[in-house]
């Protein structure tokens, strides 16, 4: 008996091994993918140099760790259990995420820049506004109008839900970059629309939430009501009537998608529905009054412009063209997407034909405005090339 049971083990044991190969070769479960950072190794050609030198045998083992079956059930497997039973991270993400107080997902960065509130020098931040108002009056030399809008973090909105020990107490009476900026964007007179007062009034209002749990950007919701303000603002500078996006009442259920579940998916667990929450969704209905204007538009921004521009597409514009980072261009033409690197500084694209041109920022990110592209515009039109 006492053999029997010994053969049945190592037979069960032996075939548990063998299982990860079988799903390599037959796929008997469905392929599941994770989100983040995934390594993709390649398998070396075995030939006598990559044997002799080992270089093969090293790739195949980074190979198999990568690819071996069942590896993406095994890790979100290993990641659930550290969330349910020890409250932890254990995903592989380019950047630190925390889990606050109900759930609520941050990105590290965002908590540290608004709890421990780095000081900057005050001058050059006054410098910033002072080349954005230069660049404002430059452009409305060529016919161009300008708006800075300011995106809002999470963490200044919904600071409630940090855990307290990442929370520097006897910082928090210190000025942040983004209200020594915002003073000198009314001290210079520079057109901007503030996505953080705007949003934490909304938010104060205690009708609909304006981030979700596990989005780390503003949800589409709270896009659509700073698009609103936006399109005001750029009324009044045309002074001419525009389409507007209809954002109230928005339709409110659990199903997050998009955006509003950015950080939740990085973390690759089974079941998300700890991080479910009030998840607004506005209808996007578009309001045409009679010979609307219809602007060309550049933006210039970071990934808050993604959800903004979602819901202005094709109803506020037929066409955009978004300068992410000041590295990539991203256009939009009626439904149609495309990208490229090789064009950020042709300024013939950036201006020509545009209306208006807005820069989009985070509050968390005041100390480097438009990524270089205010600099860059400067001394492009200040050199009279495009006068």
């Amino acid at each position: 008996m006492k053999k029997l049971l010994f053969f049945i083990t190592i037979i069960l044991f032996l075939s548990v091994l063998w299982i990860p190969l079988a799903q390599m070769r037959f796929e008997l479960l469905p392929k599941k993918d994770l989100v983040g950072v995934v390594t993709t190794s390649e398998l070396l050609e075995l030939n006598k140099d990559s044997w002799v030198e080992g270089f093969f045998q090293d790739s195949l083992t980074s190979w198999f760790q990568d690819n071996f079956g069942l590896r993406t059930y095994l890790v979100k497997t290993e990641n659930q259990i550290n969330w349910q039973v020890f409250n932890e991270l254990s995903s592989k993400t380019n950047t630190r995420l925390v889990r606050g107080l109900d759930n609520y997902l941050y990105e590290y960065a965002y908590i540290d820049e608004y709890s421990r509130r780095p000081q900057k020098d005050v001058q050059s931040l006054e410098r910033e506004v002072q080349m954005i108002k230069l660049l404002q009056d430059e452009l409305k030399k060529r016919g161009i109008e300008f708006l800075f809008v300011i995106s809002p973090s999470k963490a200044s909105v919904y600071p409630e839900f940090i855990p307290q020990q990442y929370i520097f107490q006897d910082r928090q009476i210190w000025s942040r970059s983004y209200d020594i900026v915002k003073t000198y964007l009314d001290e210079y007179e520079v057109n901007y629309v503030d996505g953080h007062t705007l949003l934490k009034g909304i938010k104060k209002e205690g009708n609909y939430e304006i981030f979700t749990k596990g989005g780390i950007h503003w949800n589409y919701y709270g896009a659509c009501k700073v698009s609103e303000r936006i399109v005001e603002h750029l009324e009044s500078l045309f002074r001419r009537s525009m389409n507007h996006v209809v954002c109230d009442p928005p339709i409110v259920d659990t199903d997050a998608y998009g955006i509003d579940k950015d950080l939740v998916e990085l973390i690759n667990i089974w079941t998300d529905e700890e991080v479910s929450g009030p998840t607004p969704h506005p209808k996007l209905d578009t309001e045409e009054p009679h010979n609307t204007f219809i602007p060309n538009i550049l933006f210039v921004g970071d990934s808050f412009s993604h959800p903004l521009l979602q819901v202005m597409d094709n109803r506020v514009y037929n066409y955009r063209e978004l300068l992410y980072y000041f590295k990539r261009r991203i256009t939009f033409d009626n439904g149609v997407y495309s990208e490229s690197t090789e064009d950020v500084l042709n300024w013939e694209k950036n201006i020509g034909g545009k209306d208006v041109i807005i820069i989009e920022n985070n509050e968390s990110y005041m100390h480097d405005i438009g990524f270089g592209f205010i600099e860059y515009a400067l001394t492009v039109l200040e050199s009279g090339a495009y006068d």
